[in-house]
């Protein structure tokens, strides 16, 4: 099977099995194609880039009262044939930053570009980066985005269904930084953001350790996920280290310590948990029980709200900072307290590693052995130090887009090859709530009652 028809049934069967309604594995593989197609033409030596959904022009939005931000669909005057010229010309105007192309069949069912969805692709990429805490999902049965020539990536939602990756379908994410696994490199992550969480604590007069650690580790899984995505849409290719300090396995080229983005995150994660407090006293508590908000907790709420704003902003610079030092050769290198320590970073002295094992699932509970010499000199490099290293996680960015991530397990040196870094929050799992009432009377709060 070709990687385009492959592709389109994976699309297919995923929505099937999640009980939508699919347009059928023709249609999806016809949308593919042109899109693919499209992706290989160039316009004035770049490459045309272009997202399209499959949306019915009578399709309306799922929220009784839409957002101010909300999509809303531009019908064309004419609808224009869907097929690789058209879309070609129409690429070179919409972009998909900005721009999603809707396609549905006319009356005949031929496959037509009828109009134009506005807001939604700025709002879910700013959600996708984390830019934002919310935003409203692109509407339709799929939706696909070109990334780059022959590279595709399948959303239903947010969420992903597939990507093709030169003339590679990738099926499986490794949502190895997810909150809540019990998985080497989430754990990991743990570990990093403890360091952490009494200053979080220290800003309040009576929060639980695990509150404070719940919340800071969210922010560092979303800084570290901010960042490697960034890497990712440079398309240089990059690396990141996270190790415990300088040593003579390292050769930093350039050296400076920069410590604003633990200081963000602790700054984030204390602001997120007074803004939750404010909310869920406001909202939990006394708007259940018919109360009035007193001034001074609406002074507080208002205050919070701008707070998160500033911290949302401060967090985005520091993601822009750490990622634009991986537009060199060598790679970042941070300190287990999230410190930047330099970059331009060579790894030199270790021994080569002949074996490395590919994880199967987040947990590495499965993996299998695969030859280290399949890899590149980038990937070589990070398994040489990793494996000397136990107290140390790489990434490694490929030129192409992909996102694989190294960690020593007991004894063997085990490679994640596709990392998710698109990352969602499931709200009713955050460990936030610092409401003294709720901590005490947990179970009742969860079960609504106040």
């Amino acid at each position: 099977m070709d990687p385009i028809s492959a592709l389109a049934a994976l699309v297919d069967r995923k929505l099937a099995a999640a009980q939508f309604a699919s347009p059928g594995l023709s249609v999806i593989q016809n949308v593919l194609q042109v899109v693919n197609t499209t992706s290989m033409k160039r316009e004035e030596a770049e490459p045309l880039r272009c997202c399209v959904v499959y949306l019915d022009p009578t399709t309306k939005h799922d929220a009784e009262f839409p957002g101010a931000d909300s999509w809303s669909a531009v019908p064309l005057s004419a609808p224009v044939p869907f097929d690789v010229r058209h879309l070609a010309k129409l690429s070179r105007c919409a972009d998909p930053g900005a721009i999603v192309l809707a396609v549905f069949p006319d009356e005949s069912g031929r496959l037509v570009v009828w109009g134009f969805v506005d807001q939604v692709a700025v709002h879910s990429q700013r959600l996708a980066a984390w830019e934002t805490w919310q935003a409203e999902a692109t509407p339709g049965v799929f939706h696909v985005t070109v990334n780059g020539v022959a590279d595709l990536t399948v959303y239903r939602g947010l969420g992903i269904l597939g990507a093709l990756k030169q003339d590679v379908v990738l099926e499986k994410y490794d949502d190895v930084l997810r909150d809540g696994s019990t998985g080497p490199i989430s754990m990991y992550l743990d570990e990093l953001a403890k360091r952490h969480s009494a200053k979080v604590r220290s800003n309040f007069d009576d929060l639980p350790d695990k509150y404070a650690l719940g919340t800071l580790g969210i922010h560092v899984r979303a800084a570290l996920a901010r960042l490697l995505l960034q890497i990712q849409r440079y398309k240089h290719g990059g690396a990141l280290l996270i190790t415990e300090g300088l040593n003579p396995s390292l050769d930093v080229h350039v050296g400076l310590t920069y410590d604003r983005l633990p200081q963000a995150l602790v700054r984030f994660a204390t602001q997120a948990l007074r803004e939750a407090d404010c909310n869920h006293h406001v909202y939990d508590h006394l708007l259940v029980a018919k109360k009035s908000i007193p001034p001074d907790l609406f002074g507080k709420y208002v205050r919070t709200d701008f707070g998160m704003r500033h911290c949302m902003s401060e967090m985005a610079g520091c993601v822009k900072f750490v990622s634009s030092l991986s537009r060199v050769d060598g790679l970042v290198l941070m300190d287990r307290d999230l410190v930047v320590r330099g970059y331009g970073v060579e790894i030199v002295d270790v021994p080569e590693v002949e074996t490395v094992y590919r994880a199967e699932d987040e947990g590495a509970k499965m993996v299998s052995q695969i030859d280290a010499g399949e890899f590149g000199t980038r990937h070589r490099s990070m398994f040489r130090y990793c494996n000397a290293h136990y107290d140390s996680l790489g990434f490694v960015i490929s030129q192409d887009g992909l996102v694989r991530a190294v960690r020593k397990v007991k004894d063997k040196l085990v490679v994640w090859e596709n990392v998710k870094v698109l990352l969602t929050i499931n709200e009713e799992e955050c460990t936030d709530r610092s409401c003294p009432h709720c901590r005490i009377h947990d179970v009742e709060a969860h079960s609504g009652h106040t």
